[in-house]
């Protein structure tokens, strides 16, 4: 079980190409440093908590969650009940966009089915035509389990400067964020007994996955529903927000990239602990299911990439897609120029 990393006992350590004493992030890792690292130009994985996001962040990619049921589960009716969803991690927007538009739909036995929006490598085409939106910049995270890192202050703020530059009205913001962890910590249990159900041998899996399965014992059905229920009472909650703003930027993850071998050892607990930090703007929009996406924006003095966070309204896609491309052609043009 990696859960903010990626190390287990069967395959070892995950290591990130920009620094291989840092971690990929996590739980799909080892997607985010096998494109990173360019052995493919594509790899999926799997958003729960942040684990597109959070390994996008750490390794230098482009990651989307997709609107709750925008990719079927198949051939299972769901990827951690409400909180999981699949998706890219690409070194491009445009890359991503490309495979949503292929793997998008749903099939009989989904459990989740997210409204038809249009093709994403459209609205990436026409991002610079597109209407200008209105943006607001929040460094408050919605769970407070991690400490921001100055650089990735700054790194929102200078999102903020490009896209103001391309004529969004950018403002700060406070969305007044309700509390996620009521909804958010019992659909994590359930979503790991789930699977440890449907592993063909469960006493093959290592002793800290068994251990957390019996920490979340407690989370039985009535408890996961009204966890569910509570989750989308939070996301109605934060309807205001998208009649206020279009886009919310924030902070992907709080902190730099951790050591690659930060959980090796650790039992479920410390595990748990060691996990919290890395989700605390990223679990949220898991909870709600709207969309949200690592946008790449540089390197921090460290070597190790920099990112934001982009956030929008149910269906919301192709507004984060065609905004996520402009930072890219933004920031592109910017390097370019320091280098002439």
């Amino acid at each position: 079980m990696s859960m903010g990393h990626t190390q287990t006992d069967g395959y070892g350590v995950t290591r990130n190409p920009h620094d291989q004493s840092k971690t990929p992030g996590g739980s799909s890792g080892g997607s985010a440093a096998a494109v990173a690292a360019g052995l493919v130009p594509v790899a999926l994985g799997g958003d729960g908590g942040g684990s597109i996001r959070i390994p996008a962040a750490n390794c230098g990619l482009f990651g989307l969650k997709p609107q709750r049921g925008r990719v079927s589960a198949s051939p299972n009716p769901h990827l951690w009940h409400a909180l999981g969803t699949t998706g890219p991690l690409t070194r491009s927007v445009r890359d991503s966009a490309l495979v949503y538009d292929l793997v998008s739909g749903n099939v009989d036995g989904d459990a989740y089915r997210a409204e038809p929006v249009g093709s994403l490598v459209e609205a990436v085409d026409g991002a610079a035509a597109a209407p200008r939106l209105r943006i607001g910049v929040c460094l408050t995270p919605p769970a407070k389990t991690g400490k921001l890192h100055p650089e990735h202050a700054a790194a929102v703020h200078r999102a903020a400067d490009l896209l103001r530059a391309a004529g969004h009205a950018v403002t700060e913001y406070d969305p007044h964020y309700p509390d996620p962890t009521a909804s958010f910590i019992p659909q994590f249990f359930a979503g790991i007994r789930t699977e440890k159900r449907g592993v063909e041998h469960p006493e093959r899996l290592e002793a800290r996955t068994r251990a957390v399965v019996r920490t979340g014992a407690w989370v039985r059905r009535p408890v996961h529903r009204w966890a569910e229920k509570k989750g989308g009472t939070i996301a109605r909650a934060l309807d205001h927000v998208w009649t206020e703003v279009d886009v919310l930027l924030t902070p992907t993850v709080p902190d730099r990239p951790g050591a690659a071998d930060a959980i090796a050892g650790k039992g479920a607990v410390r595990t748990l602990l060691a996990a919290s930090g890395p989700v605390a703007y990223t679990a949220m929009w898991n909870v709600t299911g709207f969309p949200a996406a690592s946008v790449p924006l540089g390197t921090g003095s460290d070597g190790l990439p920099l990112s934001v966070q982009l956030v929008g309204p149910d269906n919301g896609e192709e507004r984060l897609v065609a905004l996520s491309s402009e930072l890219e052609t933004a920031l592109d043009a910017g390097t370019a120029d320091e280098t002439t």
